[in-house]
């Protein structure tokens, strides 16, 4: 039951985060969305800083990296759990890919904790090229280049969903698709010879 209204609290202020703005939700807001007693925010999480810490610390798909084992195996493989892992949130998450946005973009007093779960994404990935790259799996010239390449198709789909506002929700299947689209790109860009394991 705690688990529950704990759940619901955090769904309904990452909704109203991304479409009102941190500033202009309240706690009030947050707990009539969450069919949940306006005590409950002060009792669970100490307040509305607390309340988008948690967010990021339950939803953000990026805390499971360490668990992914294959981030640490082939690069090959790695880049492409990664850049599923990005592209997906794209589409499961869209409101959690809007606090990020908005946080970072407005240099808020929050930024730091958006940065501080962001940032350990793209090193993730500036590891997995240079490992690539010192096997010969991965032939590009500038690192730097690379990556604000491959961060602009691997956030490619928030961009058209944000311009596309109104268009029908992609099937699973067109989701998989869009993902094997941006790693052929990714993959020819890179000069992959050989076929992800």
């Amino acid at each position: 039951m705690e688990q529950d209204v704990k759940q619901r609290i955090l769904l309904a202020a990452k909704e109203l985060f991304a479409v009102q703005g941190f500033d202009g939700t309240t706690i009030r807001q947050i707990c009539d969305k969450a069919n949940a007693n306006i005590s409950l925010v002060s009792y669970y999480f100490g307040g509305k800083d607390k309340v988008f810490q948690h967010i990021f610390e339950t939803f953000f798909p990026g805390t499971r990296m360490e668990q992914a084992e294959l981030l640490n195996r082939d690069p090959l493989t790695g880049l492409q759990f990664l850049m599923d892992q990005i592209i997906s949130m794209s589409f499961e998450d869209y409101h959690l890919s809007l606090i990020i946005d908005q946080e970072l973009i407005l240099h808020s007093t929050r930024t730091d904790i958006v940065r501080s779960y962001v940032q350990p994404v793209w090193a993730k990935l500036e590891e997995l090229l240079l490992r690539g790259r010192e096997q010969g799996v991965f032939h590009f010239e500038s690192l730097a280049h690379t990556l604000l390449i491959i961060r602009g198709i691997s956030l490619s789909a928030k961009i058209d969903l944000k311009t596309n506002a109104h268009a029908p929700a992609k099937t699973q299947e067109e989701i998989t698709q869009i993902k094997q689209t941006a790693m052929h790109f990714i993959m020819s860009g890179l000069k992959v010879s050989r076929q992800v394991k």
